[in-house]
């Protein structure tokens, strides 16, 4: 991957297959993550593989209110707290910048 071959080329093949059978194999374990595009998913879902309650996110996100609210859906993340719940959740946290206001 670092030599970033050409699509073309041998390399770029053997790359483009192992993606595919990667890709596949984490599908069928269900590894896949969920799309960027609903964050309050990610976290409820992590939170569920987990095994994380309300609770355990209040070091990250501030106050037991503030996680209510925002797996309420009713509040939006700040930027500080996308960081440290990225962290806790172990999720890139590209997936929670959408929802940040």
């Amino acid at each position: 991957m670092d030599k970033d071959p050409s699509p073309k080329s041998k390399e770029g093949q053997l790359l483009e297959t192992l993606v595919v059978l990667i890709e596949d194999y984490e599908r069928k374990k269900g590894w896949e993550l969920p799309q960027a595009s609903d964050p309050l998913h990610v976290i409820k879902l992590r939170m569920e593989e987990l095994g994380l309650k309300q609770a355990d996110l209040v070091e990250a996100m501030g106050d037991k209110t503030i996680v209510s609210r925002v797996l309420k859906g009713s509040r939006s993340l700040t930027y500080s707290m996308i960081a440290p719940l990225s962290q806790l959740l172990r999720i890139p946290p590209e997936l929670l910048l959408k929802w940040a206001a």
